[in-house]
């Protein structure tokens, strides 16, 4: 990388062929180690345990539920998914590369949005931090999180094309039909209607009705197929920073602001599964951070004052990365509470806006010829250290237990020990695993999935007695996530008595008549009491809504009055 410096000349007015060359060539080299990571993490339930996602189609994303989330709504996400599997199946190496080439596309955007307003060698840089910054790890390692650089892809796109001098209907449709496909793919999308419509007010106002139209149409599309598939927007987790009250969360406003601005300029500490909240409202963890984040903004209003008696255009440049900043922050800061604290991903989009004004800064100073030299030369140091680290954290996400391990040296809390006992149960590594997922719980006792996973291990070890007790209490914790009753159903269906397993695993039906695992074990469980009509009805039926090997076998075993090994 150190060759970088020898390619680009500051003074020089880089093409965007030239540019982009640089780009792709860094982006190849930083990223290629991730290339040969597994699966990790979501990818199992997400990704190779769903069988939604194993065979191609469009229209059927567009129906709610599919990848067992009653809050989300992402079809694109589906459809690129389920592509990769039909021509790649269970080859990682191939969805990575889709992912890193998008990231890669994603930066040569960047670079000409940043190319707009800032001088070309000053683009440059900050596109390729924007490319190789650690922070962005999890986006581009994580296949699961492979929705992030598509939603960004479609949303630069059309954010590039609304920018263009001159509109025609053709490029109305394109930005309408962009911003539907980044909605689609991830809800944060939606972010990419006030900044284009920011950018239209600020830079070309007579084109502000039309494409006022043209981001708005698409909205109203996305909600009305969204609720006609009844899929809102509502949880049904608890984890720590849901616990809290409104107050209480917006204490922990400053701290989480704070880690995203350190973690900018210091990504030394990566970590996934981050489920923290603030103790108390004390010097460290609320007046510190809070103090910083408010030096922070008095020096960005400051270059925008500057900005507005010098530059009347340089300022509305600053107001639209600060706004861009800005909104890309609100949906993440826990005014509305998320599934955790935070997550290196979401700042994908407001590292954009960050850049930007980071940008505005530096160009605001004057340098003489070898102050310019040294701050490029410098900058090409830091892209170089920041490459390094981003080296050594797709290492990170090789697989589960080599992530979870690692950041469970770091950060220790449910989550982190839950996940890396799940990791250890499929490696049959059980007395390690029962180690974590006990610590798991007790971090957490209100949980469910860390109890679930427990049991696991007990029924495993061959300790049917705790293995009930385990996926009681995950039920008592949480009654409607069907997985901790799928466990204890298997548990019956294998090990306990048919008669308790009819009348129980008959109940857990009622609750939840679509889950086909259910209807395996009951008919598993008719089976094993002789009776033949009742389980061929339940294995039929188990066979219709998820047409898996394992429920084919055992269709077709009973269809033909042929033995059905129960192991």
């Amino acid at each position: 990388m150190s060759h970088l410096s020898r390619l680009v000349n500051p003074a020089d007015h880089l093409s965007n062929k030239k540019a982009w060359s640089i780009i792709a060539f860094l982006g190849l080299i930083v990223y290629a180690n991730s290339l040969y990571n597994g699966f990790v993490w979501d990818d199992y339930g997400l990704i190779l345990e769903n069988p939604h996602v194993h065979s191609f189609g469009v229209f059927k994303f567009f129906g709610n539920d599919f990848f067992l989330n009653q809050s989300w709504y992402r079809p694109m996400f589906g459809i690129y998914i389920s592509f990769l599997y039909m021509l790649f199946g269970q080859q990682a190496f191939f969805y990575h590369l889709f992912q890193m080439l998008i990231h890669i596309a994603n930066a040569c955007m960047v670079f000409l949005l940043f190319k707009k307003s800032l001088k070309a060698s000053t683009a440059l840089i900050l596109s390729l931090i924007f490319l190789v910054h650690p922070i962005n790890v999890e986006t581009v390692s994580f296949i699961s999180d492979s929705l992030n650089v598509l939603f960004l892809f479609f949303g630069l796109l059309a954010l590039l094309i609304s920018q263009q001098e001159k509109q025609t209907h053709k490029t109305l449709w394109a930005i309408g039909i962009l911003l539907f496909l980044s909605l689609i793919t991830r809800e944060t999308g939606v972010l990419f209607i006030p900044i284009i419509l920011l950018s239209q007010y600020l830079f070309r106002r007579q084109h502000v009705a039309p494409i006022f139209i043209a981001t708005l149409s698409p909205l109203a599309v996305y909600f009305f197929i969204r609720f006609s598939n009844n899929v809102f927007f509502h949880t049904n987790e608890v984890i720590p920073i849901m616990r809290l009250t409104l107050i209480e969360r917006l204490e922990n406003i400053p701290q989480i602001i704070f880690y995203y601005l350190k973690t900018f300029l210091y990504p030394s500490q990566l970590v996934v599964n981050q489920h923290w909240t603030i103790p108390s409202v004390d010097l460290i963890h609320f007046y510190f951070p809070l103090t910083v984040v408010l030096i922070l903004s008095t020096l960005i209003f400051y270059l925008g004052k500057k900005l507005q008696a010098m530059e009347k255009k340089k300022f509305s440049v600053f107001l639209f990365f600060v706004s861009w900043f800005v909104i890309g922050m609100a949906l993440h800061l826990q005014i509305f509470p998320l599934d955790m604290t935070v997550a290196d991903r979401w700042f994908y989009l407001p590292l954009i806006g960050l850049l930007g004004i980071v940008g505005l800064a530096i160009e605001q100073i004057h340098f003489n010829k070898k102050a310019k030299l040294l701050l490029f030369v410098a900058g090409i140091v830091i892209i170089e250290a920041l490459g390094i680290r981003t080296i050594a954290r797709n290492a990170d996400w090789k697989d589960d237990i080599t992530l979870f391990s690692r950041d469970s040296a770091i950060m220790t809390n449910y989550d982190i020990e839950n996940s890396l006992g799940s990791a250890l149960i499929r490696k049959g590594r059980l007395d390690e695993a029962k180690k974590h997922l006990e610590e798991s719980v007790r971090l957490a006792p209100y949980r469910w999935t860390n109890w679930k996973n427990l049991g696991i291990v007990y029924e495993e070890k061959g300790d049917y007695k705790k293995a009930q007790a385990m996926y009681q209490k995950a039920i008592k914790n949480n009654p409607n996530d069907v997985a901790g009753y799928v466990a204890y159903a298997h548990l019956l269906a294998f090990h306990g008595s048919p008669d308790s397993a009819e009348v129980v695993i008959g109940d857990m039906l009622k609750r939840f008549p679509n889950e086909s695992q259910l209807w395996t074990f009951y008919a598993l469980a008719e089976y094993k009491k002789g009776n033949t009509e009742e389980a061929l009805a339940a294995a039929q039926r188990s066979y219709s809504i998820r047409p898996d090997k394992y429920n084919s076998y055992i269709y077709f075993r009973l269809i033909n009055n042929l033995p059905v090994e129960i192991d």
